[in-house]
């Protein structure tokens, strides 16, 4: 079967995907059906890396799943499964992403070590994994072509308009072949349809029609379209290269998306969560703020998006230009530090919630201390609040990795958790030596150039 299959190795999904791996709040409230999960490890002779093997899913940065490796290198996880649903599967500081259907109750996977190489990671038995990462695969190359897409339409109407209409086209006939080849699996019922381009007119601007259609066959009320976070990185791709950002078109865009639910309450609050996370995970605070803005004007926002209301709110006592709140924690060491402490010792601090079982924070890890290094000496310090509930895995963490900055452990019930309206590690906030917040959402592929620019104004 495995052969049969083209079993899928580690990493295929864009670094939009894994961006929503680590999500507070929960989307699912069906009734849920189990999944056996089975995997073994191929070592060569060689060391396991650990004993224990983790699940996470995708929509809780609380709930995780973590099971014992057998001594034969087997392993074996029961998940409670709505209809499909997305996790990572957490290895030896490596992951890979796998889509539970429950129409396949008994997905497997292998993963095979050799010394000084990343494990490789397979998903065997599952026809929905085959066709889910077609179908990413597909939407990845859109997505990197559409780069640039507005600004050089816009340049050259005449031109950009055939070329548009027909890459759509050859774009369409992929997703509409995968509908083909695996009828049956969630993958091509409900996702691939979603994933459709508009079909374009050679004579007309490919902007203004990408712009007016790009969620046109889109009906919200669906909720089976958010039991994964295909609509997220469809809703990246729109707002990266097609979207009008004015003020104006952030807010038709919000009305246009919640129109398409159609008034269903459920369909409501699991849009309003996906939109929230979209903008907060992509550094789009001006989103956050007209969203805020759309809901106010909602009667039902209060009662059908209690959380998302508040975590606007919230979000909006935290943007830059705001006082940085207080955090207090334990460090590794044993003694109480304060936030405000290393601020007011330093010109520029970086406040870090993390956990040393979240993949996207191992994987941040290297950059950020490269970053520290380099930039410590002229005044910059970090912060760093961990959320993990095993203190001495955290603490090994710090130890191997060398990590010097100031480390606290904060659980998941600080207050600053709330201050801070954290949803998803890594969550990052630089701070000036006042105190005041320079930028709340923040990546670490800009993290450098932030620093740069705030040590040279000093």
């Amino acid at each position: 079967m495995e052969n049969k299959l083209q079993t899928i190795k580690y990493n295929f999904f864009s670094v939009f995907f894994v961006l929503f791996f680590c999500l507070q709040f929960s989307l699912f409230a069906e009734k849920t059906d189990t999944i056996t999960f089975t995997g073994f490890i191929v070592n060569n002779n060689v060391s396991l890396p650990s004993k224990t093997i983790n699940l996470n899913p995708y929509n809780s940065i609380f709930k995780k799943y973590e099971t014992k490796i057998k001594p034969d290198n087997s392993f074996q996880f029961k998940i409670p499964v709505a209809e499909t649903e997305f996790y990572e599967v957490l290895y030896g500081g490596f992951s890979k992403s796998i889509l539970f259907s429950k129409n396949e109750p008994n997905p497997g996977f292998k993963i095979v070590l050799a010394n000084g190489k990343p494990p490789e990671m397979y998903i065997t038995n599952s026809f929905e994994n085959v066709a889910h990462e077609i179908l990413r695969n597909n939407m990845a190359t859109l997505r990197d072509t559409l780069k640039g897409f507005r600004a050089s339409c816009i340049a050259d109407k005449t031109i950009c308009a055939k070329y548009w209409a027909d890459l759509t086209a050859d774009y369409n006939m992929h997703i509409q072949q995968i509908i083909n080849d695996y009828p049956k699996t969630f993958t091509a019922q409900v996702i691939a349809p979603m994933a459709l381009c508009p079909m374009l007119n050679k004579q007309k601007s490919p902007v203004e029609q990408m712009e007016k259609h790009y969620f046109d066959g889109i009906n919200f009320s669906d909720t089976r379209l958010f039991y994964t976070s295909d609509i997220a990185v469809k809703f990246i791709g729109y707002l990266n290269d097609i979207a009008d950002t004015s003020r104006q078109g952030r807010y038709a865009f919000i009305n246009d998306m919640f129109m398409k639910a159609m008034g269903n309450e459920e369909a409501n609050k699991k849009l309003g969560l996906a939109l929230y996370n979209v903008f907060s995970q992509t550094n789009r605070e001006e989103y956050l703020e007209t969203m805020g803005d759309w809901l106010d004007t909602r009667p039902w926002a209060e009662e059908q998006l209690p959380s998302i209301v508040a975590a606007l709110k919230s979000a909006s006592k935290i943007k830059a230009g705001s006082i940085a709140p207080e955090i207090i924690a334990s460090d590794n060491k044993g003694s109480m530090k304060k936030l405000s402490d290393v601020v007011k010792n330093s010109k520029l601090t970086l406040a870090i919630f993390w956990s040393s079982d979240c993949s996207h924070c191992i994987e941040a890890t290297p950059e950020i201390k490269k970053t520290y290094e380099k930039y410590h000496q002229a005044g910059f310090n970090i912060y760093a609040a961990s959320l993990d509930a095993n203190s001495e895995q955290w603490k090994k963490f710090i130890s191997d990795n060398n990590l010097g900055w100031t480390n606290v452990n904060v659980g998941q019930s600080n207050p600053a958790l709330e201050s801070y309206n954290i949803k998803a590690t890594p969550s990052m906030a630089l701070i000036d030596k006042k105190g005041i917040i320079i930028q709340r959402i923040l990546d670490v592929k800009n993290l450098e150039s932030e620093i740069e620019k705030v040590l040279k104004a000093n």
